[in-house]
């Protein structure tokens, strides 16, 4: 199974995370990296991993910032028909979370390993419930629809970590600080998903179905690309 990371700027965090994945009981069959930032450069990530799972990883440079929702679109998409363990770049995995991560994502729709900073997605839980709506830019508000859309489908996550993991929690917010950007984002995110749920939470959510039954025309989670 692959571990599909979306990063920007934290490249120092995403050594991190690469080292513990290849040190665990069970290791990734490959590496997705989603290089939003377009700085972290293939020889650092092999040297991480190991020169032996060179030919197993894949560095996606989109030439611009696609944002969380994308980025895990792309990962889920390239996994095609298997599933796959999606981290935060600020995340540091124990010796056994990918071996309990991965074999849980064999028997259940969607596993939570720490909240939204560590999670992976069977293809049967993206039939159901669909991709991630890519409307949600840059960050923040894409997971709470998702749960939405979880709650909505009827899936309950697993949750089969036994032992913590080490997240450090908005380490690229702190790293940006307040770029207009990112709060004009959020805020924005934060109106649109009122829009679509009725609420800016996944427990206070009215709607049953996105924009109450009435979407807007020709409104689709995915992007026109």
């Amino acid at each position: 199974m692959i571990l599909g990371v979306p990063t920007l700027c934290r490249y120092d965090l995403l050594d991190d995370l690469l080292k513990s994945a290849s040190a665990g009981t069970v290791t990734p069959t490959g590496y997705l990296i989603v290089d939003n930032g377009g700085g972290y450069g293939r020889a650092r990530a092999e040297h991480c991993i190991g020169p032996r799972m060179a030919g197993n990883l894949v560095i996606v440079d989109p030439g611009e910032n696609w944002g969380v929702a994308r980025s895990w679109d792309h990962i889920l998409e390239r996994s095609e028909d298997e599933p796959v363990v999606i981290a935060n770049d600020d995340v540091v995995l124990g010796r056994s979370t990918f071996e309990e991560m991965s074999a849980a994502a064999t028997r259940a729709f969607f596993v939570s390993g720490d909240g939204w900073c560590l999670f992976a997605q069977h293809p049967e839980c993206t039939k159901r419930v669909g991709w991630y709506d890519e409307h949600f830019w840059p960050a923040y508000y894409e997971d709470t629809d998702y749960h939405v859309r979880l709650l909505r489908a009827g899936i309950m996550p697993v949750r089969p970590l036994s032992e913590p993991v080490q997240h450090g929690g908005w380490s690229t917010t702190r790293a940006v600080g307040d770029a207009p950007w990112l709060v004009e984002g959020r805020e924005r995110n934060r109106r649109y998903l009122i829009s679509k749920w009725g609420a800016d939470s996944a427990a206070a959510a009215t709607f049953e179905e996105p924009f109450d039954g009435h979407a807007p025309p020709g409104w689709r989670e995915r992007l026109d690309r």
